[in-house]
């Protein structure tokens, strides 16, 4: 990295898909050049690309290209891990918060969004004397958010 002192910044985007990783760089800010390495241990900055804008047509489609390969075959689903386990102790008395009341069309999102996030294990049913109410927010692409309003 000759040419680059600490205190300039230096962007990279790295994707890693197990054992292959591509890294995309940006060294001299001043001539706006990007360079692609391709190869584990080639970048050692990580942040994110703010715009394509910079990058030649052929820079972009390879970029494009890249990621498109990478996360089309992600999963979306939500899920859990085993590897840590989480214990909340309190002292504090109880919050029982209200439900809000929904419309039916309403409740069948939530029932849905429940019954998957119960099949997925990300929930497990309780009965306890805790209790928060829960909002659908919309979101720009017509589909609904989980939201838990909790009391603190």
């Amino acid at each position: 990295m000759n040419g680059i002192s600490r205190k300039d910044r230096v962007n990279v985007c790295l994707c890693v898909v197990s054992s292959h990783s591509i890294c995309v760089s940006l060294p001299d800010l001043r001539s706006n050049e990007w360079h692609f390495a391709e190869g584990p241990g080639e970048c050692v900055s990580l942040c994110g690309i703010k715009s394509l804008d910079i990058l030649t047509v052929d820079q972009q489609q390879r970029v494009s290209s890249i990621l498109d390969y990478h996360f089309e075959h992600q999963r979306r689903d939500l899920g859990c891990t085993s590897l840590v386990k989480h214990v909340i102790r309190t002292t504090a008395e109880p919050i029982k918060q209200r439900y809000y009341p929904v419309s039916p069309v309403m409740q069948q999102h939530i029932d849905t969004e429940l019954n998957e996030m119960l099949r997925l294990g990300v929930i497990e049913k309780s009965n306890s004397p805790w209790a928060s109410p829960i909002v659908m927010v919309k979101k720009k692409d017509s589909t609904y958010r989980f939201w838990i309003l909790r009391g603190l």
